[in-house]
């Protein structure tokens, strides 16, 4: 039975272990960095709307 193989001796289980440990780690960082990313992007956005706003007046009162 091939289900059975995965339980058999030649299979060290800690190993699995490690490697979900790992995937939970990379998960977490990456939500990090999506989120710094996130809000660096908001940032960025909210800096170009004030630009084009002193631009506007700039452009309006001449």
């Amino acid at each position: 039975m091939r289900g059975d193989t995965i339980f058999s001796k030649n299979h060290d289980m800690e190993s699995y272990d490690i490697v979900a440990e790992d995937i939970d780690q990379q998960m977490a960082q990456s939500n990090n960095v999506g989120s710094s990313s996130r809000s660096h992007d908001r940032e960025m956005q909210v800096q170009c709307e004030e630009i084009v706003r002193t631009m506007w007046k700039d452009y309006i009162k001449d």
